[in-house]
């Protein structure tokens, strides 16, 4: 079924821009991850939690990693994300890829790792 084009489009399109381009690893990974016991507790979650407190804490720079076509956080959110919060040092975008760059573009994914990292 994963192999099938417009299943990967169903189950991922609101992640990636292009499902069918995804290695089929990674496709079983990220469905797996979807069904894991945890994921719905998280989920639920996730309407309640402030991270305000936490951000508080945060006292190391932070470089976000996002897509230029991320419909789950957009660049723009993630520019005012940054503009919002002192510890964010920058903001690279990859483009053509969305919600999940280091699937969708591994080797750019590292390389911008790497330089961060150096």
């Amino acid at each position: 079924m994963l192999c099938k084009k417009w299943v990967r489009w169903l189950a991922l399109r609101a992640f990636v821009p292009r499902p069918w381009a995804l290695a089929e690893e990674d496709v079983s990974v990220l469905l797996d991850a979807a069904g894991a016991p945890a994921a719905t507790p998280m989920l639920q979650q996730g309407k309640t939690y402030t991270p305000d407190a936490a951000y508080r804490k945060i006292t190391r720079p932070v470089w976000i990693i996002g897509g230029n076509r991320d419909m789950i956080c957009p660049p723009a959110d993630l520019q005012e994300f940054a503009a919002d919060h002192s510890f964010v040092q920058s903001v690279h975008l990859i483009d053509g890829v969305g919600h999940l760059p280091m699937f969708e573009a591994t080797e750019q994914y590292h390389e911008t790792l790497r330089r961060y990292l150096t």
